[in-house]
């Protein structure tokens, strides 16, 4: 920038873009309150964080229905959650403010009834910093044994599936959660043992 943009940025006419203020503060080495920060948006009103948390719960419900992923073109971001349960939607809403003071977006599809939440994209940034992108070989995070049934609450609110499996001697009630991810399903599966609770991962074959 010219000393013209620089004075702008210094006096507030001009505010940099949160990317360019968290790599400005790496490369300085310099360290800031991020709870005393008021951060601005493209598309809307400005965001203070609340906390510096990332409540496992919100995680899980981003590892299942949730959207956070980079475009291809490297130029934006998609951050957002579905489902067609709107109290589902509703504690994802509630997760965000937990951490965040900002607007979020929910719109519903009337074709098939599925609600979606968009929060600001700054607020996905800010979480892809601290948790990863979604991407299909995202990171399995290691959570505390305390933060693990949070996390799982959010995992199968999202993915998991309760069914009762029968047949001319049996009767059990199943509970299932289905990733195309060996390596995460295998992820799962420790976490469910860490807290005592036994489970097996199997393959399924769709006819």
């Amino acid at each position: 920038h010219d000393e013209t943009t620089l004075y702008q940025i210094r006096t507030g006419e001009v505010k940099p873009s949160t990317k360019i203020y968290f790599y400005l503060l790496s490369i300085l080495k310099l360290e800031a309150k991020i709870t005393s920060l008021d951060l601005s948006s493209r598309n809307a009103k400005a965001i203070r964080i609340r906390n510096d948390t990332i409540f496992p719960e919100l995680v899980g419900l981003i590892h299942s229905d949730g959207h956070l992923n980079l475009m291809k073109s490297g130029k934006g971001q998609i951050f957002y959650f579905s489902n067609q349960h709107k109290e589902l939607i509703d504690r994802f809403c509630e997760l965000i403010w937990n951490s965040f003071e900002c607007d979020v977006f929910v719109k519903k599809d009337e074709r098939d009834n599925t609600y979606y939440a968009y929060p600001p994209s700054v607020v996905g940034r800010i979480i892809a910093k601290k948790i990863g992108w979604k991407t299909r070989d995202y990171p399995n995070l290691d959570f505390s044994v305390e933060e693990i049934p949070s996390y799982l609450t959010g995992l199968f609110d999202g993915d998991g599936t309760i069914y009762v499996y029968k047949n001319s001697k049996i009767t059990i009630p199943t509970v299932k959660i289905t990733t195309d991810s060996r390596f995460h399903a295998e992820h799962i599966k420790n976490l469910l043992s860490k807290v005592g609770i036994y489970s097996r991962v199997s393959k399924e074959t769709r006819k």
